[in-house]
């Protein structure tokens, strides 16, 4: 029963509205917009783990266009951008992708970048995330992946009591297959 109760205390309640609109502007692109609302409950203290506060209501907007047959047939374009409005941070980012069939390999060069700025203090940091997938059909059933990325992230800190900044470099390797069934 206690460890009933334990459980309860760290189930925090999570409420979201999403609002999403497609609309067709061309044979070849879509456009589409959507919001999301969010508010996840605080937990209590119990069990010896701490309470958590609340997030408050937490915004997301994001506008996308998509295009096909764009470069050349068979082709896929995407656009985002995104902001949003959490408990501690704003964020705005903007994200590219495109994948280009070459008979049964296709290519998929990402490009994402995401500042985010402390609602409490003076800090942000800036994210840059270049990547490159490459998917070979080996049937209609099997394909394998490889990704290749970067991560680059900025951060800095500026106020009367500490400054300084950060950055960090990573290099991101997956390698996968999907099977559908």
């Amino acid at each position: 029963q206690t460890l009933e109760q334990w459980a309860r205390d760290r189930s925090a309640r999570t409420r979201s509205l999403s609002v999403v609109y497609t609309q067709p502007l061309t044979p070849k692109w879509q456009a589409n917009l959507d919001l999301v609302l969010s508010r996840t409950g605080s937990t209590p203290a119990s069990g010896g783990v701490a309470a958590t506060a609340g997030s408050g209501t937490e915004t997301y907007l994001g506008a996308q266009m998509t295009g096909n047959g764009i470069v050349r047939k068979g082709d896929t374009l995407i656009f985002g951008l995104r902001r949003a409005r959490t408990a501690r941070f704003n964020i705005i980012s903007f994200d590219s992708a495109a994948r280009f069939p070459v008979g049964p390999v296709s290519f998929e060069p990402r490009f994402r970048f995401a500042r985010r700025t402390d609602r409490f203090g003076p800090g942000h940091q800036n994210a840059y995330r270049p990547s490159l997938r490459v998917t070979y059909a080996a049937s209609t059933k099997v394909a394998l992946d490889a990704e290749i990325g970067f991560t680059f992230l900025d951060q800095r800190w500026s106020d009367a009591a500490f400054v300084g900044k950060s950055e960090e470099r990573a290099t991101i390797l997956n390698l996968g297959y999907r099977f559908s069934f």
